[in-house]
C-alpha cells in the first residue's frame, strides 16, 4: 500500500499500517485514535496533532525528520527508532513510559518533564537533560 486516505471520519481507535510503502500519514482528522502502528514504511510526514487521545505511537524505521507531539499529552509509548529525527520537543509528554529514540540524528534531548521511564533508548553522544537520562540504554 502506498496511499491511505483518512481525511474523513474520526471513529478509528486503532490503526495498523506497518510494513507498507506509505510516504505520508495524515491522522489530523482522527481525534479518537489511541494506538497507531506505522512501523516499516517510508513515512516522511506524520500528522498526529489532533490525536489527543493517542497513547501508543510505533513509527520505527521510517524517514521522519520531525514530529509534533505537543498536543499528545496522553502518550505512554513513543517508538521512533531508525528515523532521521533532528529534534523532538517532549515538554508536554510527561506520561511517557517507553521512549525509543536510537538510530536518529538527534544531538540533544530534554526529558526533564517525563515523570517515569521504564525503557529509554538513545544514541551515544546525544546530550540528554533531565532525571530520566540515567535510565537510557545507549546504542552505537
Amino acid at each position: 500500500m502506498t496511499k491511505l486516505d483518512l481525511a474523513t471520519g474520526s471513529a478509528l481507535k486503532k490503526l495498523s499500517v506497518n510494513s507498507n510503502k506509505l510516504s505520508t500519514l495524515d491522522l489530523s482528522e482522527q481525534n479518537q485514535l489511541t494506538y497507531v502502528d506505522a512501523r516499516h514504511n517510508n513515512i516522511a510526514q506524520l500528522d498526529i496533532t489532533k490525536s489527543a487521545a493517542l497513547q501508543t505511537l510505533l513509527a520505527d524505521d521510517n524517514q521522519l525528520t520531525e514530529l509534533d507531539t505537543s498536543d499528545n499529552t496522553a502518550l505512554i509509548d513513543l517508538q521512533l527508532t531508525s528515523n532521521k529525527i533532528t529534534s523532538l520537543d517532549l515538554i508536554n509528554n510527561s506520561q511517557l513510559n517507553y521512549l525509543y529514540l536510537h538510530d536518529n540524528s538527534l544531538s540533544q534531548i530534554n526529558v526533564s518533564s517525563i515523570e517515569q521511564l521504564y525503557y529509554f533508548s538513545l544514541d551515544r553522544g546525544v546530550s540528554c537533560t533531565g532525571d530520566m537520562c540515567s535510565m537510557a540504554y545507549y546504542f552505537n
